[in-house]
């Protein structure tokens, strides 16, 4: 699916259950799995698998989501909320061979079998784990942005803030990064997807497109972009929907075997 790097699973764990579950995973499993970073916290999100769509790196077994301040804050409000949600960019590149480009971790929240996830409350007693995606934005943005428009320039940032750091994905205009086009029509649009605002701006040159012509290319673009986001809770879900099932619904068994 395009810009979709890694799919794996992620199990929630309390600090009481962590010293069972890393012993647990290494006897069955991996003899020198460990969580990381080490440390105390208040709960756990360590990768239990992880599967590359590519080959690339998509991060190491036993990695803490938890200990990440922004993955965390997602996580959280996936469990409380039941939505698969975005945790923003993820600075580093998992292939050092590869180009460097802004990455996305989506999570999609577990909740046991059984137990009731109607409330926020009842959501949290309940929450398993999370199904998580790793998604590279300029390979998204490339099956979105059209290739033959010339003249336009797109940019998509992360938030409302339209800064130098908030840059995922930028394709410039020809003649852009020249100077030779000075003059220019803008737009902006928000786009509210997977709990995060995403801005999308559009700059094309006053020999291109006017106003007119550019409204419906805004709303185009708009509307794509947020059918594909949503389209890759779909991908997980249906096409890997099988391998993920069958490792949940292990890694729930091995845990209520605790």
């Amino acid at each position: 699916f395009p810009g979709v790097i890694a799919f794996g699973f992620a199990p929630s764990l309390s600090r009481e259950e962590r010293k069972a579950f890393v012993e647990r995973v290494r006897r069955e499993d991996l003899a020198e799995f460990d969580i990381a970073p080490p440390g105390e916290r208040d709960r756990y999100a360590p990768i239990l698998y992880v599967e590359s769509n590519d080959g690339r790196q998509t991060g190491e077994l036993g990695f803490d989501f938890w200990s990440v301040p922004k993955q965390r804050v997602a996580m959280q409000l996936a469990r409380d909320t039941g939505l698969p949600i975005f945790a923003g960019e993820v600075s580093e590149p998992y292939d050092e061979a590869a180009t460097a480009s802004a990455r996305l971790t989506m999570f999609f929240p577990v909740y046991r079998n059984g137990f009731p996830a109607r409330t926020v409350a009842e959501r949290q007693a309940a929450l398993h784990g999370y199904i998580f995606s790793h998604i590279d934005v300029a390979e998204l943005m490339a099956g979105v942005v059209p290739q033959d428009l010339s003249e336009v320039s797109v940019a998509l940032y992360e938030g409302e803030a339209l800064t130098p750091e908030a840059l995922l994905y930028r394709q410039a205009a020809a003649g852009e990064s020249s100077g030779l086009i000075t003059r220019v029509h803008e737009r902006d649009v928000s786009l509210l997807l997977g709990g995060s605002i995403w801005t999308l701006r559009v700059r094309i040159s006053e020999d291109g497109l006017d106003l007119n012509q550019l409204e419906p290319i805004l709303i185009a673009a708009g509307g794509i972009v947020t059918s594909i986001l949503l389209s890759l809770l779909v991908a997980l879900l249906t096409t890997q929907r099988e391998s993920a099932k069958a490792r949940v619904e292990q890694a729930t068994r091995d845990l209520r075997q605790m």
